[in-house]
């Protein structure tokens, strides 16, 4: 094993397509509460960030009252069917089974919420080969930095023995705080081919683990 003890993954974006399920999600919830969708909304700014920062930016949403009721009906609508629409990207579990063997620990830390993503491991069945999983509660104002620091203080390593596999600049800005490495990857809602420095497929995203 070379540089790397721990990989951790992002979840939307990184390991799943999830884009299905939060817009349906998105969109009941602004239906239900008869809000006006603007005429430009860039959709993909909506996964990734804070419920709470999506609303309010993507969606221009200046009430805070309304924002917290919007979140309320959006959470009971995905958990509920928006959650299980998601899809593995290629490559993906076979990546995770690949590293598992090769006795890497594997952990997931995300602005989603902790329940629900062990909720769809198990869904998808695909929990096995998680060690660890970091995300948020209701009630969390933790940052993208903060669950990686959870786990990197959960599974007692240095920052620099751990690695954030990616697909956003908040994946990219958290890990930075962190101390850890980040690798990014152009196949979700963030990064692009023409950005500097991504992966494509993981096989490519396998190698750059490894030969670290």
């Amino acid at each position: 094993m070379g540089k790397y003890k721990v990989v951790l993954f992002d979840f939307d974006g990184t390991l799943m397509d999830t884009s299905e399920g939060i817009y349906e999600s998105a969109f009941y919830s602004l239906d239900k509460l008869k809000v006006k969708i603007p005429d430009t909304v860039n959709l993909v700014e909506f996964i990734g960030p804070p419920l709470s920062y999506g609303f309010s930016h993507v969606f221009n949403i200046k009430d805070s009252v309304l924002v917290s009721n919007l979140i309320t009906v959006f959470r009971e609508h995905y958990h509920k069917i928006g959650a299980f629409k998601a899809k593995f990207y290629n490559g993906f579990p076979h990546i995770l089974n690949t590293l598992y063997q090769m006795k890497f620990i594997l952990g997931i830390s995300s602005m989603k919420n902790t329940d629900l993503i062990n909720v769809m491991l198990k869904y998808f069945k695909f929990n096995q080969y998680f060690s660890g999983v970091f995300g948020l509660n209701l009630k969390s104002t933790n940052t993208k930095a903060d669950v990686i620091k959870d786990a990197i203080d959960y599974f007692s390593v240095k920052p620099s023995e751990c690695v954030l596999v990616g697909d956003s600049k908040y994946d990219y800005e958290g890990a930075e705080i962190a101390g850890v490495d980040c690798i990014k990857v152009n196949w979700g809602f963030g990064f692009k081919a023409s950005d500097f420095d991504t992966v494509s497929n993981t096989e490519e995203l396998l190698q750059k683990i490894i030969n670290a």
